[in-house]
């Protein structure tokens, strides 16, 4: 499988490319500096496609959380409207199959757990 071609002191490397799973399930990002929410598009064992606004630009440092996984890496490329993590570890096969296994009833009952584990800790006091 051709990779992507990467310039590096005026030197054409190529880079190769996990195969990509396409996925839809919600992520959070943070950045130092930035942080939302936003729908991954697919996932590899070496990293993952995410869209949305004010993504953070290339070469920053992110953590990804989805589907309970903590995920580090590296952005490697910003589109303005979608960029690519290249994760610090790569991540096992299953797992990348787990991600691509996920239902939508799944990504709503996460929502609910995150939204109540949130208002757990903003609103409630501990006795």
């Amino acid at each position: 499988m051709p990779g992507m071609i990467v310039e590096q002191n005026s030197i054409r490397l190529e880079r190769p490319r996990s195969p990509r799973r396409r996925v839809c399930i919600k992520a959070t990002f943070k950045t130092f500096g930035a942080r939302g929410a936003v729908p991954v598009r697919n996932i590899s064992c070496t990293g993952m496609l995410i869209e949305g606004d004010g993504l953070p630009a290339a070469g920053k440092d992110i953590l990804l959380t989805a589907a309970g996984f903590e995920l580090f890496g590296t952005v490697v490329w910003n589109d303005g409207s979608r960029c690519g993590i290249a994760f610090d570890e790569p991540l096992a096969p299953a797992k990348v199959l787990a991600l691509h296994r996920i239902t939508p009833e799944q990504v709503r009952t996460e929502e609910l757990n995150a939204a109540a584990e949130w208002y757990r800790l903003h609103y409630c006091c501990p006795l």
